[in-house]
């Protein structure tokens, strides 16, 4: 599931897309797997910014986001 291939981390990516951040409750609220955020950063398509915070890593980032 490292790749972002299985239907649900494309689903988690798409919000991350539509949101620009993502929480760990945004995922929580639609009954997604929290899980997913750790793997999908692992893989590099993620970025955490914060505890339960993530962002897509394509995004630029500044500490004043």
């Amino acid at each position: 599931m490292t790749s972002g291939s299985s239907p649900i981390a494309k689903q988690i990516l798409k919000l991350a897309r539509s949101q620009g951040m993502l929480r760990s409750q945004d995922l929580k609220s639609r009954d997604l797997p929290v899980s997913y955020l750790w793997h999908l950063e692992r893989a590099g398509l993620l970025k955490r910014l914060d505890r339960g915070l993530y962002a897509l890593a394509s995004l630029p980032f500044s500490e004043y986001l």
